[in-house]
This record gives C-alpha cells, sequence and structure tokens, in this order.
C-alpha cells in the first residue's frame, strides 16, 4: 500500500512542495492517525518512508499505532521541483501555462534545477525494488510505503498504461494499492494496481490472504 503523506501547510496554501522539508499541519497529524486507528495491525509487516519530514512523520504515526518495524529510504523522495519549490501553484501555472502542462504531464521534462519525471520514476523504483528484494524469502508480506503525490501519479500512470494528464494525485493520506512481484531490480518484476485514491484501510484484503 502506497499512500500519500498527510497536508502540510504548502499543501493548504497550494504551494508546489518537492525537496522543500515541512512538517504536517494539525490536520495532516490527523490525517494519519486516522489511518492508522482502522488499519489491522495484524495485517502489516513493515512501514517504510522517504526520509522528508511530512512523509517520515506520517510514517512514524501510523508506525507506533499498528506496532510494526519502520524503516526510512531517500529513494522515495518527491520528485525534485529546483527553483519551483515553494511557489504558489496557481500563480505559476497564470504566467507559465505551458510549462505547467508539461511538469504535470511529461515524462522527460524538469523544470529549471530540478528532476524529469522519468528520473524520479527511476529513483523511487528502486527504492521499491530494494523493499520487495529486502523482504524475501518470505511471500504475501503486506508493506505501508508513505510517499509522495507527483512520484506516485506518474507511477501510477505508468502501471495503468495512462497518460499522466489523466491520472490525479491521490488526496492526503489516501492509497494506492499495488501487488508486487518478481524481482523487479532485475527487469523481471511485475506489478498490479488494486485500487487508486483509496481509504487505505479498505484494501487491507486487496493481496489476498
Amino acid at each position: 500500500m502506497l499512500i500519500r503523506h498527510g497536508e502540510t501547510a504548502y499543501n493548504h496554501a497550494g504551494r508546489f512542495q518537492a525537496h522543500v522539508d515541512i512538517p504536517l499541519n494539525e490536520t495532516g497529524r490527523a490525517q494519519a492517525r486516522a489511518v492508522a486507528r482502522r488499519l489491522d495491525p495484524r495485517r502489516w509487516n513493515l512501514v517504510v518512508s522517504s526520509d522528508l519530514t511530512r512523509s517520515a512523520e506520517t510514517a512514524d504515526l501510523i508506525a507506533q499505532k499498528i506496532q510494526a518495524p519502520r524503516i526510512t529510504l531517500p529513494a522515495l523522495r518527491e520528485r525534485g521541483l529546483g527553483e519551483l519549490d515553494g511557489l504558489e501553484t496557481k500563480e505559476y501555472a497564470l504566467r507559465h501555462p505551458e510549462d505547467m502542462r508539461r511538469l504535470q504531464t511529461e515524462y522527460d521534462y524538469a523544470p529549471p534545477g530540478g528532476e524529469t519525471a522519468t528520473d524520479a520514476l527511476d529513483r523511487f523504483c528502486r527504492g521499491l525494488s530494494s523493499i520487495v528484494e529486502g523482504r524475501r524469502p518470505g511471500a504475501g508480506q503486506a508493506v505501508l510505503v508513505v510517499a509522495h503525490g507527483a512520484v506516485l501519479k506518474f507511477f501510477g500512470a505508468r502501471l495503468l498504461r495512462r497518460d499522466p494528464a489523466d491520472v490525479e494525485l491521490p488526496g492526503n493520506c489516501r492509497g494506492v494499492a499495488v501487488v508486487l512481484g518478481g524481482a523487479p531490480a532485475t527487469g523481471d518484476g511485475w506489478a498490479d494496481v488494486r485500487g487508486w485514491d483509496v481509504a487505505p484501510h479498505n484494501c487491507e484484503g486487496s493481496w489476498g490472504e
């Protein structure tokens, strides 16, 4: 289960938020606690997050409640946006509509000082592969990954074979249920999307018993 972190002040204000490192706001903390209350602790083997505070804090609140082991992977960071970090998204879209379109829909576009979606997604998938490889030889293990909106959007578009323009960002503390198998690091892996922008507890059984 991949979930987006809880709300921050930048989310609330409608600002770009990539590698700028700000904490959850009170709404975000409440969202994370609400997710944790509804998860079944017996189903979860591990909680993983990126190293950015908003992701790590969300993961900590969940892991403490469900009493699951907890690790951090910098590879799961949000896509780097360089000079866009902290700018108001609506104002940027009005001033630079074509750049905004490319940012949201093109895999190989990089904002000034930032990453392409392809580079960010490749990094993110290497992080997921390390989780899959690290959990062997056990099979059928449930891992909750706390990540970020933009990488989840492009990850979902790739898995669903859809244009990124047609894939919405998951909401804060909303989930993407995915079954991963094989050997992703060698290109022999596979993935099956079982739910998109869902309440995480609603997909606890989506990968089978």
